[in-house]
């Protein structure tokens, strides 16, 4: 009886366990993959002037984000994401500038396109966790933090640098 028991609790908290995470992993899939584009649009035009005398000539932004899961209120949807954004120069791969930072963007449909209407990133420092904490639902705040998109954001945004310079 009593390992009947067990065995049965373990059967319950099995079942809990991949119910929340099919849960999760849908979350990501619910919105219009355009605003993908508006997002990566967006980023590249609030961190990237192409004129700015410390870029100097042949120089292109690119940003690539991993969309932890979205929140759809009215016409505004709210991302979670990790983006990464580099400035490089044209026939080499060293960044100019750039970053790998976890954000909060609110995009606003209207008619038959999208605006973002607010963007939020974490405070530096000491402040860095406590922000992330605040800014991003309790269910994604582990994975922000442990920074495990990092690499794959990296591989991404070198793919499109390579792209532009013609290498494979």
């Amino acid at each position: 009886m009593k390992k009947f028991l067990i065995g049965t609790l373990i059967s319950i908290l099995f079942i809990i366990c991949v119910g929340c995470a099919i849960n999760t992993m849908k979350i990501n899939s619910k919105y219009d993959k355009n605003m993908d584009k508006v997002i990566t649009r967006y980023l590249i035009d609030r961190f990237y002037d192409p004129n700015d005398p410390n870029y100097g000539d042949s120089t292109k932004a690119f940003e690539v984000h991993h969309v932890f899961g979205t929140e759809t209120k009215k016409n505004v949807t709210t991302f979670y994401i990790n983006s990464a954004f580099g400035v490089f120069r044209q026939s080499i791969d060293a960044i100019l500038s750039g970053y790998v930072v976890p954000a909060v963007i609110k995009i606003k449909k209207t008619n038959s396109s999208y605006e973002v209407i607010d963007y939020e990133e974490p405070r530096d420092g000491k402040l860095y966790v406590e922000t992330v904490k605040k800014m991003f639902p309790k269910k994604y705040v582990n994975r922000v933090l442990s920074n495990g998109t990092r690499e794959e954001l990296n591989k991404k945004l070198l793919k499109q640098v390579h792209e532009w310079n013609g290498q494979k």
